[in-house]
């Protein structure tokens, strides 16, 4: 009865694969997507009837998010449980990072990252990857008594989500199993297919579609000097708008002329000059000896992951090309959590 509840909302598409596995299939889809590893070549590798632990379901929700794990990371020790050195050196990293968007909550100071998850529990993970905000407090009718609240408000919005097709049977302390998730996650695919979503990740880096007006939802702040068309007259600084210490962070740098227009063939070299903090603070590949643009730039450069911000605080810096006859710069200013 399990399968039928939760994949009946895609049963016409796999209708079309006769005999074959659907568990196995959705399994390979979300591989293919990027969401779990792959191990099409070996099935019996993604283990479907064990149960899911929570380490696994927040680098799933992670990975829905298209939120990569930095190679260097500063665990700042949220929980007790989870350290550099303790369980697999990828969980703090995760972990604290979920904590940081919302996806799991940092309040009680433990994790347990190697306990399994209840079918609940990982649906509302799921709603959470997806970007889902859903109504609290609904109506309990037709709900068993034994189900807290949040529960269900969690299966509610699963429902009308359309991540699982009924409330009744779906026995929400269960343990889930690696399938059910699964299963969860494929249908978080397909309703995003009919609502298009993106990542937390590109809302948050999005440069403003007008370059000569400034942004308000990011540190975003073009400057333009008086210059002919197609010289050099400033630079747009996109930064999340605020970036999490110890955690590095992706800065794109783009050259434009007085229009506000990228210079796609720009090839300069350019600088980062700290002024309000001390230089040990802020970890950056523009630190000695900058940075030169090459032709597949096409004059806009992302860091990916390079900006590291070692306390909170508001930082104040110039992004800045050194010129013979003149000085072109951008001053940024970001505050960190």
């Amino acid at each position: 009865m399990k399968k039928i509840v939760l994949f009946c909302l895609f049963s016409s598409f796999f209708s079309v694969f006769g005999a074959v596995n659907r568990d196995t299939e959705v399994a390979n889809l979300l591989a293919q997507s990027g969401i779990i590893d792959n191990h099409a070549n070996n099935p019996s590798q993604y283990n479907l009837k064990s149960p899911i632990l929570r380490q696994e379901m927040v680098g799933m929700a992670l990975r829905m998010m298209k939120i990569s794990l930095p190679n260097w990371y500063y665990c700042r020790d949220y929980f007790a449980d989870v350290h550099y050195n303790k369980i697999n050196n990828w969980v703090c990293r995760a972990m604290e990072i979920a904590a940081d968007y919302g996806i799991i909550s940092n309040k009680n100071g433990t994790v347990r990252p190697l306990d399994p998850l209840t079918r609940a529990e990982a649906l509302a993970i799921v709603l959470k990857s997806g970007g889902i905000n859903y109504q609290r407090n609904v109506s309990r009718i037709g709900y068993e008594t034994y189900l807290n609240q949040w529960q269900v408000d969690a299966i509610n919005a699963g429902v009308l989500n359309k991540i699982i097709q009924t409330n009744q049977g779906f026995s929400a302390n269960a343990k889930a199993t690696r399938m059910d998730v699964f299963g969860m996650l494929y249908n978080l695919l397909l309703a995003q297919k009919n609502t298009p979503w993106q990542g937390l990740q590109v809302t948050l880096d999005a440069a403003p579609e007008n370059p000569t007006t400034t942004n308000q939802n990011t540190n975003t702040t073009p400057v333009l000097n008086s210059a002919p068309d197609h010289t050099l007259a400033g630079f747009i600084v996109t930064i999340p708008p605020k970036p999490i210490v110890g955690s590095p962070t992706n800065v794109t740098i783009t050259a434009i002329d007085s229009s506000g227009k990228t210079i796609t063939d720009y090839d300069g070299t350019i600088y980062l000059d700290l002024t309000n903090q001390s230089t040990s603070d802020l970890l950056s590949p523009l630190d000695e000896d900058g940075y030169t643009f090459t032709p597949l730039d096409h004059g806009s450069h992302t860091f990916e992951q390079a900006f590291f911000f070692k306390k909170a605080g508001i930082y104040t810096f110039d992004i800045f090309e050194l010129d013979t006859d003149d000085t072109v710069s951008q001053t940024v200013s970001v505050t960190v959590q």
